[in-house]
């Protein structure tokens, strides 16, 4: 295990058991916890993901299992992969308690190397978890278990713009968006690495999602705040108002990609899809 990898199982380690220790792990079978709370992004993952009746894939960087145990449900045979150890084992508690332990099968391995055979998957997905490797190691693993026209599909935070990014993180922005970085190996992609991965997956293709207008709304709290009392009128719970009008402005989002193709260069997410 080399430092990157050291350090990304250290750091997982320490935080699983806090997030889902006496947490239900029951996982709904349209929508996993992820797609709940980034359903703007994990509703292209699933269109890119198409059919999943039969098919075999590979999830790296599975963490707890949230997304394994979806694509199970949904009768796939699912090989799911992560660097940490206490993640894979409530991974696997996940799956018993959702029913599916015949169908998933929670591996501790790195997405640099692992050890299955050539042309083993129909399908290949990371939930944001990319970024965290070595992405030349990754994507020549990636091809190597794809089947011949199987496909690869990832949902990653992204810069389109190296100047757009420097402002993001200035000092004076950062104070009212600080920017998150859970371990000091990862980084963010960026069109260099689109680069990179034409070179292995020559007919990728990708959507962007969530542009600066729902970040700097979502973060400017007041003015969030006035705006869901503005939109959602008939929800006196705040919580609740407040999850619909992210909702809201989610679909703007989308809207305004749709309507202003060019305005991708603010967005801070991309979906990707290639085949093999």
């Amino acid at each position: 295990m080399d430092h990157r990898e050291s350090t990304e199982k250290q750091y997982y380690n320490s935080i699983v058991h806090k997030e889902w220790d006496k947490k239900s792990l029951y996982v709904d079978k349209e929508n996993p916890p992820f797609g709940l709370k980034f359903f703007d992004l994990f509703d292209v993952a699933k269109e890119y993901l198409g059919e999943l009746k039969e098919k075999k894939i590979l999830e790296i960087g599975c963490g707890s299992g949230e997304i394994a145990v979806f694509l199970a449900k949904n009768n796939s045979q699912v090989y799911a992969i992560d660097i940490s150890d206490e993640s894979i084992n409530i991974a696997k508690k996940r799956a018993a308690e959702n029913k599916v332990e015949a169908s998933t099968h929670f591996l501790v391995c790195s997405g640099h190397k692992t050890p299955f055979t050539d042309n083993f998957f129909d399908i290949v997905f990371i939930n944001v978890s990319l970024h965290h490797l070595d992405l030349s190691q990754a994507l020549k693993e990636i091809r190597r278990v794809l089947k011949t026209s199987g496909h690869f599909v990832a949902i990653e935070p992204f810069a389109f713009s190296s100047f757009l990014q420097k402002i993001r993180a200035s000092k004076l922005v950062t104070k009212i968006y600080p920017i998150i970085q859970e371990t000091p190996t990862e980084r963010i992609l960026n069109p260099g690495d689109l680069k990179l991965l034409k070179k292995y997956f020559p007919s990728l293709k990708f959507k962007p999602r969530q542009t600066i207008f729902h970040t700097l709304l979502f973060r400017l709290d007041p003015l969030f705040s006035i705006l869901a009392k503005i939109f959602i009128k008939n929800e006196k719970d705040e919580e609740k108002r407040r999850k619909k009008m992210n909702i809201k402005l989610k679909n703007f989002d989308k809207k305004i990609l749709k309507l202003f193709p060019f305005l991708k260069i603010t967005s801070r997410f991309i979906i990707f899809k290639a085949q093999k």
